[in-house]
């Protein structure tokens, strides 16, 4: 057998926003459950299909632009991400991670449109109030 074949996996190189959780033991997560997330991890269940679970709830919430709900759904993924760790070799369990690792960037540029947007409400808002202001003094 080859040297190459014989190696770790954690010794291939992983490119995604998830390679910089620090290595440790492998752990075991039983369950996983953020009040209002909407999603749990079950024990017993394929990682590939609760991940899967994960990034529906995650597009849902941004298709409603529910923001409480997509920080719940971080914090839940936050928790997973040490378990997901020893996992990454599996290719479906990759896969999965990738595509919320894309999702992820969706949701980065509709929040920072959705900030903009509240910005110009808020200097459309602080504008009308100098109008109204330098209205009233001349009154």
């Amino acid at each position: 057998m080859s040297s190459k074949a014989m190696a770790s996996p954690r010794s291939q190189p992983v490119t995604s926003r998830f390679a910089s959780v620090p290595t440790s033991p492998t752990p075991t997560v039983n369950a996983v459950s953020t009040p209002g997330a909407g999603f749990t991890v079950r024990p017993g269940t394929a990682w590939p299909r609760q991940l899967a679970a994960l990034r529906a709830a995650f597009e849902a919430a941004l298709t409603a632009q529910d923001w409480d709900q997509l920080a719940v759904l971080d914090k839940t993924l936050q928790q997973l991400l040490p378990a997901l760790r020893a996992r990454m070799h599996e290719p479906a369990t990759r896969a999965q991670l990738a595509q919320i690792n894309a999702l992820y960037t969706t949701m980065l540029a509709a929040g920072q449109a959705k900030k903009a947007e509240i910005q110009q409400q808020i200097n459309q808002q602080a504008s009308t109030r100098e109008g109204v202001m330098a209205y009233l003094q001349h009154q």
